[in-house]
């Protein structure tokens, strides 16, 4: 009669009426065996809409957003702006640990109920397959219904999902194996979580192979400016350091983000070099600067394209300006694998004539007029934000360095000549004016690490 009288709110109240027939209980399990099993269901049915009252109530007083909210608005359309953390004090994880706290109060329950049940019902442990199954049953199909408050709650910002997997993956470790049931609960709404982050990701690199830019345009694409951003804070977003959901997506982005770079390359082979060395090295940088392990090697590589591309870019900048110089000594090269040195002035178009015509290219008349072109060719293909033109006028100045290289070579070996030796000194005046500015415009710059402006 105790167990039927019970209809307290509250699961303690509860507890407090079956306690002073536990011993009737004891008595039942040892000489009824159906009597027990009776007992149990009675109480099973009694204690469901208990503990589904008290998770309703616990879920809409600590999920109800009273906090404030933490919204990062991350997305790479094309011009929607987005809003880093204001300052590194701004809260974070307010309406996240709601989801916690409603997850805790979930534990606690299961744990107060494993405990009671177990004394009170004669269960064998409290592994009991038996036990942790009414357990289970006691909050219904509470995993889908957690899983649709983080839903709810991550409905303004997708990425607090990261955040939410954190912390259900440091709980259900916590857990260990003294509540089995509780456990099975939070890793089924870690399987839940999982899909739905990496659902998210996948429309983020979705969205990006979307996306349509034009390597023409210099400078850093809207989508790879916000990805640092992006990553900041969704680190900032994981609980406490734990980066796993991070560890397993974000290596996935970032070769999507690669491989959208080399097709926006594609649609322009005459700006494809400048347009790579730029944004792999911003990528780099970034990247080197990420908390996350996995992303190391990804740095690496995103420096070696850069390189790469800058000496691409270098060569393709030099060889528009001594086209001619330099279409001359790929020929002489070509006929040197069938041709004597000594008798490559007797081929047709590569006399010595020719060579001559060709070396006008480093006289003092002319030598200023392509440095200029060069230097004001690189100022208009590079962006300012970046700060690469030092870089990349010092490798120039080294293309066009080998490149006189080669002729004073060609000339001693085909042409008993010594070539334009005198240029040296001249070139390298000029390319230290260049580097100075006295060419005008301006050309020192600052480097952008944020990724915001």
């Amino acid at each position: 009669s105790s167990l039927c009288y019970c209809g307290p709110a509250a699961l303690m109240e509860l507890h407090t009426n079956v306690r002073p027939v536990q011993p009737l209980i004891a008595l039942a399990a040892k000489f009824d065996e159906s009597s027990i099993q009776d007992l149990r269901a009675l109480y099973l049915s009694t204690v469901r809409p208990l503990a589904q009252d008290a998770f309703t109530a616990a879920r809409g007083s600590k999920a109800s957003g009273d906090g404030p909210k933490f919204e990062t608005r991350i997305t790479y359309t094309a011009d929607a702006p987005i809003h880093p953390p204001a300052t590194k004090t701004t809260p974070i994880f307010d309406n996240t640990h709601a989801i916690g706290d409603v997850l805790t109060g979930v534990v606690k329950m299961l744990k107060s109920e494993q405990t009671f049940m177990r004394t009170t019902f004669c269960y064998s442990s409290s592994t009991d397959s038996s036990l942790q199954n009414a357990l289970e049953s006691v909050l219904g199909d509470v995993s889908s219904t957690v899983f649709n408050l983080c839903q709810a709650e991550a409905k303004a910002d997708s990425a607090l999902l990261g955040t939410m997997l954190c912390e259900c993956e440091v709980m259900a470790e916590s857990i260990k194996n003294d509540c089995p049931a509780a456990k099975g609960i939070l890793q089924q709404v870690i399987v839940l979580l999982r899909a739905a982050f990496n659902e998210w990701v996948e429309s983020l690199i979705s969205a990006l192979k979307a996306i349509k830019v034009s390597p023409k345009k210099a400078g850093i694409p809207s989508p790879i400016r916000k990805f640092p951003t992006v990553l900041l804070i969704l680190q900032r977003h994981m609980l406490g350091g734990i980066l796993s959901p991070l560890e397993t997506s974000m290596p996935s982005v970032v070769v999507e983000i690669f491989s959208w770079l080399q097709t926006i390359a594609a649609q322009d082979p005459k700006y494809s070099a400048i347009f790579l060395a730029e944004n792999y090295a911003f990528l780099a940088s970034h990247l080197r600067s990420s908390s996350l392990e996995c992303l190391a090697e990804y740095a690496e590589s995103a420096q070696k394209l850069s390189d790469s591309s800058v000496s691409a870019y270098c060569a393709w900048i030099v060889h528009c300006e001594f086209e001619e110089l330099d279409n001359f000594l790929k020929q002489v090269g070509i006929q040197m694998k069938n041709v004597p040195a000594h008798d490559i002035q007797f081929t047709q178009s590569l006399t010595r004539q020719e060579m001559r015509k060709v070396s006008r290219a480093f006289s003092p008349q002319l030598m200023d007029k392509h440095v200029r072109s060069m230097h004001s060719r690189i100022r208009k293909h590079i962006s300012p934000e970046m700060g690469m033109f030092w870089n990349v006028w010092r490798s120039v100045q080294n293309h066009t360095l080998k490149l006189h290289q080669r002729l004073c070579d060609v000339a001693k070996d085909c042409y008993a000549s010594e070539g334009p030796k005198d240029a040296v000194a001249e070139l390298t005046r000029l390319f230290a004016a260049g580097e100075n500015g006295s060419m005008g415009g301006s050309d020192r710059v600052s480097v952008d690490t944020t990724g915001t402006n």
